[in-house]
């Protein structure tokens, strides 16, 4: 069978859905209520998760890891609560700190440990014994105590940038949460079973986060003022308010898209039918696709905030094609039944081939080493059919239930509105000049390209937030004041029980604290390091009479276990903050500012080199951490971009060939769709726009959304050719038909992503301003470059109609 005749086929088959849908109308509509019920009831289950653990697959080295540290040492998400005043040392101020730390101590839930001035360790030797309690034995009851205190904390290295800046107007209280969820079970036997590290046990969950968070805010709230200004940073936090911000964003635009979009639909059809229908094929779609997530397990999370309107734009560009059309027979007398089935039939391939492109561009996600976006990459295809299933029966069943007009007046879709001819004037002029229209493209694509030799990856979710945001300012504030609160958690084996008694091996960990401090790398430095080699050191000066000179590490190992063994049977629990059970394995926390992942990547490959060359091969080590998850994320970004993309190139590029049923045709048709995603990546080059985790997936959006408005073109042109054998005439006629409905779908889709402009985090900002801009750019290529590349690979003219094999009238009466 010729490409002709089975183009004519699948017409005739849509043209018999449609006749099928207008008689059993009623059935169909029951059906679609019934699944959409279904689906929107799963729907309301739907579950949150934006842990930073969760950005990665379960099986990815990085996030085993990760999870091992926890199961050994617990949480490192701390929360650091950054209290500011005139003077840390002051009687008033540091009352007013007590009832801080008890409040947050008694009021805030999933809380493991807490540390502040209040209860931070002092470590200290009277006689032959040792005494390690906490600083609140030297709590000033007036003015005269004050000085004790004061040289007792500056007198401890440990304190300096972590407990209290230089000077001593900022002190800080960290949250430690649980690692584990109290609830780790279903019911009590659950509960007593599970044991931390075993397959039953939970860790901690976002939603229990949240609470602690929640609850920090309501204590922080009331003890926040002058002389006590509280400033809070910690991922739990950060995300928290990163989630209330996207949720506002997206109930704001998701309303203010639709209204926008209602006003181009009654621009484009001047009808309320015409208003309401698109967008009844929208929210069904986007309830049923939630619902499918909950059935599938995938959790939301902020990834999943261009789902709706992704939705809206597919859903509604789909059903442009189809009402027009409608209309258009409408408005020349046919009945509503046979409006119904030539739409159909005229829009209805174009409609299921535009949307199966945009599933593979987005199915291209799916292979991301970045866990929500491989998820963004099953779930939004699954959106996208559901959209298409909507479009194509459930619009038709309300045409034929719904008392449409025959005619609308003045609409703008008709085949001789003024509208069409301008854009038939565009086509024409791009026709007569092919090779000028492509040396002009050429020409800008080149510019572009300049830009994307600029391009950078980058993940900073603080830079994110606007100035003055309260966890920017936080942040920056920490960084500024004590060199960085951000964790890098760096776990060394020395392959032995008792290994860390071993003096040599102390040595080795304090030589390798001291290469840290000394490596600066873009103004990025090292700005406290925690480890057993602190306690070690405490516990020697304070067995020493307290001597400054003694802060040191003892040189035997029978010293050096006889020390330790006193530290443990002191009551404190702090060694097991860095040494595992059998003190075979140490864990040294290293803080540093929060930066960006790219900075990131680049300075901890210089770290682990130094690390390395100080423990030497005899202590093997591995950096975890959140701050090395975020790391993670940045290399996972840069390959799943360049494997996505390519996915989406083969998929889109595939089936288009298979659209127009030539091989060289249809790589020539995806000229226009690779233009936009040039031009886009061009101008976040010469922008400065760094590639995240949100706008990686800018290209295989743009491609599965711009190849849309090709498909419908190059569909209605291969019809119109294959009649008139003229490639200027079949451009003519496939403006005149489709072309209002391709400017309205770019309009729809450019509105959808531009009220994203006004986003709160900046990320997403410029995520709906690029992809605003390539949807822009698509339809200028389709309109401009399209008709150039019919021109100069179609042959024209009368006598090319004579020379065309299997001609068929029947055919060519099909296209129209």
């Amino acid at each position: 069978m010729n490409t002709r005749a089975l183009h004519a086929r699948i017409e005739s088959g849509f043209d018999r859905l449609g006749r099928m849908i207008y008689s059993r109308r009623w059935s169909v509509l029951l059906g679609m209520l019934l699944l959409t019920g279904g689906l929107l009831w799963f729907a309301a289950q739907m579950r949150i998760d934006n842990s930073t653990e969760n950005l990665l697959h379960r099986d990815d080295p990085a996030r085993v890891l990760y999870d091992e540290f926890r199961e050994t040492f617990g949480h490192d998400d701390r929360i650091v609560v950054g209290i500011v005043a005139p003077q840390i040392f002051d009687v008033q101020f540091l009352t007013r700190l007590r009832e801080f730390h008890v409040a947050v101590e008694t009021e805030l839930p999933f809380v493991e440990d807490l540390t502040s001035l209040w209860n931070a360790r002092f470590t200290r030797g009277e006689a032959d014994e040792l005494i390690v309690g906490d600083l609140a034995e030297l709590w000033p009851a007036d003015p005269s105590q004050l000085a004790t205190l004061r040289d007792q904390v500056f007198d401890t290295p440990v304190f300096r940038n972590v407990l209290i800046d230089d000077a001593a107007t900022l002190t800080t209280l960290t949250i430690k949460p649980m690692a584990y969820s109290p609830a780790m079970g279903e019911t009590p036997l659950d509960d007593f079973d599970a044991e931390p590290g075993s397959e039953d046990a939970a860790f901690l969950s976002d939603a229990e986060l949240n609470q602690l968070v929640d609850a920090l805010e309501v204590v922080a709230e009331r003890f926040d003022g002058p002389g006590f200004q509280l400033f809070m940073v910690g991922g739990a936090l950060e995300t928290r308010r990163m989630l209330s911000a996207v949720d506002r964003d997206v109930r704001r635009f998701f309303g203010g898209a639709s209204a926008a979009v209602a006003l181009l639909l009654f621009a484009l059809f001047r009808r309320t039918s015409g208003v309401v229908l698109p967008l009844l094929v929208v929210v069904p779609s986007l309830g049923a696709t939630l619902g499918l997530m909950v059935l599938f397990g995938i959790p939301a999370s902020a990834t999943f905030q261009v789902l709706p309107p992704l939705l809206l734009a597919v859903g509604v560009c789909s059903a442009i094609h189809i009402l027009v059309m409608y209309y258009q027979r409408r408005g020349e007398g046919e009945s509503s039944e046979e409006a119904i089935a030539q739409a159909l039939s005229h829009s209805g391939p174009a409609v299921v081939m535009a949307s199966v492109t945009t599933a593979g561009g987005m199915v291209s996600f799916a292979v991301a080493d970045v866990a929500p976006i491989a998820d963004l990459g099953i779930i939004a295809p699954v959106g996208v059919l559901f959209t298409l299933l909507y479009t194509v029966v459930l619009i038709p069943a309300l045409l034929a239930i719904l008392p449409i007009r025959s005619s609308a007046g003045a609409a703008p879709v008709g085949r001789s509105s003024r509208l069409n001819r301008s854009l038939v004037r565009v086509g024409a002029v791009s026709a007569a000049y092919p090779r000028a229209t492509l040396l002009a493209a050429a020409g800008t694509v080149a510019i572009a390209a300049l830009g994307i030799a600029q391009l950078r990856f980058g993940h900073d979710n603080i830079r994110h937030f606007p100035e003055g945001d309260p966890t920017r300012v936080a942040s920056e504030l920490l960084d500024a004041r004590l060199g960085g609160v951000s964790p890098v958690e760096v776990l060394i084996d020395t392959g032995r029980e008792d290994g860390l008694v071993d003096p040599a091996v102390l040595a080795k960990l304090d030589r390798a604290i001291a290469r840290a401090h000394a490596l600066e790398r873009d103004g990025v430095r090292v700005a406290k390091a925690l480890s057993i080699v602190d306690i070690v050191k405490e516990t020697h000066r304070a067995l020493n009479e307290n001597r400054a000179d003694s802060y040191v590490l003892p040189r035997e190992r029978d010293l050096v276990a006889q020390e330790l063994l006193l530290f443990e049977n002191s009551g404190s629990d702090d060694l097991s903050d860095f040494v595992d059970t059998t003190f075979r394995q140490a864990r040294l926390t290293l803080l540093l500012p929060m930066l960006d992942g790219f900075v990131y990547d680049s300075y901890l490959t210089a770290l682990e080199r130094e690390l390395a060359d100080a423990l030497g091969p005899e202590l093997p080590f591995e950096m975890t951490g959140l701050s090395m998850l975020v790391t993670r994320v940045f290399t996972a970004l840069t390959s799943s971009m360049a494997r996505s993309y390519l996915l989406a190139l083969v998929i889109v590029t595939s089936l288009m060939m298979l659209l127009i049923g030539s091989v060289r045709l249809g790589l020539i048709a995806m000229i226009p769709n690779l233009i936009p995603i040039v031009l886009t990546l061009g101008l976040m080059g010469w922008a400065g726009v760094s590639v995240d985790i949100t706008n990686m997936m800018i290209g295989g959006i743009i491609l599965g959304l711009a190849v849309d408005d090709t498909i419908h073109f190059m569909h209605r042109f291969q019809r119109y050719y294959e009649h008139s054998g003229d490639a200027a005439i079949a451009i003519r006629e496939t403006l005149e038909t489709t072309g209002a409905a391709l400017l309205f779908t770019t309009l729809v889709l450019g509105t959808g992503f531009f009220v994203i402009c006004f986003a709160y985090m900046s990320n997403i900002a410029w995520f709906g301003g690029l992809c605003c801009f390539a949807t822009l750019t698509a339809f200028l290529a389709d309109v401009s470059v399209g008709p150039a590349l019919m021109m100069l690979t179609h042959p024209g003219g009368p006598e090319a109609q004579l020379a065309r094999e299997d001609e068929s009238p029947v055919a060519g009466a099909s296209g129209r």
